[in-house]
């Protein structure tokens, strides 16, 4: 697991070893909590063709929606194998740069 995107305190993008992408969308005004999904071939395909803005809107939307997104939502995501060392990972690349 890799992170490939970011946007501070709004959503972190993650590229599987498959291929797969995953989002986490920081939603909430006084208690934040995150929606974690994995993105469906469309939304990907997008990505793929509009990039960082497609993850924006796609982010926004799970941030002001999160109840739409709830059957998708990947209970306990940080805890997969592979996450916790991809954001520490990405957070030090930012550290240094």
């Amino acid at each position: 697991m890799k992170v490939i995107a970011e946007e501070p305190w709004a959503w972190m993008l993650f590229r599987n070893y498959d291929g797969a992408l995953y989002l986490t969308a920081i939603c909430g005004t006084v208690g934040l909590h995150s929606v974690d999904l994995r993105l469906t071939e469309n939304e990907a395909a997008d990505f793929a063709d509009a990039g960082k803005s497609f993850v924006e809107a796609l982010a926004g939307d799970v941030s002001h929606q999160p109840s739409k997104y709830r059957e998708r939502h990947i209970a306990h995501f940080t805890d997969l194998p592979g996450i916790k060392e991809a954001i520490l990972n990405w957070r030090s690349q930012r550290a240094e740069s």
